[in-house]
This record gives C-alpha cells, sequence and structure tokens, in this order.
C-alpha cells in the first residue's frame, strides 16, 4: 500500500507540483483511506520527501550505483550510466500517469529546493559522490593507458556528472527525455579522450 501511495503521489507531484497536489487527490489517486495514508506518512510534506528519495535522488545517483565490475574501463563505465539512467527512466515513465518530461522533472527538482529541507545539501554531496566516482575510474583509465594522461581529471569528472543536466535543459520546452543524445555526448567524449 505504501509502494502505490508513492507511486501516485509521485504522478501528481511531477503534474502539479507540490503546491498544487493536496491529501485528498494523493487519497483519491491511490484509492486507499485517509487512515491509510496516515499509518505511513505523517503530512504531504513527508510523503513528497519520500517521493523524492525514491524517485529524484536516484535519479541523481547513477555512476555511485553502478557495478564494481561496470568501472573497469571508462567505456564500460560510460555505457553501464547510460543503461542505468534508462532503467530509470522507464521505471518512472511505467508508473506515471503523466508523461515524464525533462521539464516536469526540472519542476520536480527545482520544488524541491523549496519543500524539501536540506534538498540543496543532499544534492550536492550526491554530486560531489558522483564526481568523485567519475574521478576513480577517469583515473583507472589514464593508468591503464585506456585514455590521454593529460586528460585533466576534475573538468572530465565534471562533465560526465553535469552532461546529462545540461541535455535534459535543452530539452525541457520540446518535452522529450532524449537518452540517446547523452549516449552520442558521452561516446564523442570519450573519443576525444582516447590515446
Amino acid at each position: 500500500m505504501k509502494e502505490i501511495i508513492l507511486e501516485k503521489a509521485f504522478s501528481l507531484f511531477i503534474e502539479k507540483r507540490f503546491n498544487g497536489v493536496s491529501m485528498n487527490q494523493i487519497q483519491t489517486e491511490a484509492k486507499v483511506s485517509r487512515g491509510a495514508i496516515y499509518h505511513h506518512f505523517k503530512s504531504k510534506e513527508s510523503i513528497y520527501a519520500e517521493v523524492i528519495n525514491k524517485y529524484l535522488i536516484r535519479a541523481l545517483s547513477v555512476v555511485t550505483r553502478i557495478a564494481e565490475n561496470q568501472k573497469t574501463s571508462l567505456y564500460k563505465a560510460i555505457l553501464a550510466a547510460i543503461d542505468e539512467r534508462k532503467q530509470i527512466i522507464h521505471e518512472m515513465r511505467s508508473i506515471s500517469t503523466t508523461p515524464i518530461t525533462d521539464l516536469n522533472y526540472f519542476k520536480l527538482i527545482y520544488d524541491a529546493c523549496d519543500f524539501y529541507e536540506g534538498f540543496t545539501t543532499k544534492i550536492t554531496i550526491i554530486n560531489n559522490r558522483e564526481i568523485e566516482e567519475w574521478k576513480k575510474i577517469i583515473q583507472n583509465a589514464i593508468d591503464n593507458n585506456e585514455i590521454n594522461p593529460d586528460s585533466d581529471i576534475d573538468f572530465v569528472a565534471n562533465n560526465f556528472v553535469f552532461m546529462p543536466q545540461a541535455i535534459g535543459m535543452k530539452y525541457s520546452f520540446s518535452g522529450n527525455i532524449n537518452i540517446e543524445e547523452l549516449r552520442a555526448m558521452y561516446l564523442r567524449f570519450y573519443e576525444l579522450l582516447k590515446i
């Protein structure tokens, strides 16, 4: 029941944003009693926080989630990161009754900045972890002669972390999440780094 509430709340928040969603709407969409909601959550804010943790935080934590055996080369890590993003997008689309667009996704992020206490700190920590993980992968790629030894590790790691967000912003107004463009950009960037 808790999962149903979270899924329906996610769909509502992605479509209507935090202020546009009421507990009555969550109850109606989830087809549960008010008591059932309060059994799992103390408020709309607590539902929102859990939705953000479950769906948004996961979408921002990609390279730290992929298996270690997928990080043995930069190329493998890129492919695994793309696959992880595809899976996240597929799961979000499968539970949402509202189309998941980049614009809706970014609206959810900006709402979280306002309505989820500590969100910006949490995102900063996640971004830093992602950067550090990419740095390890990049250093390994340098050590194994996979990429140019003169590659600027910080610059490269930051690009791998923030490229998806840049592409997301590009597509925010057309309504399409374009994972294939991200794949092409990652692989083109990789080709530029190779020896």
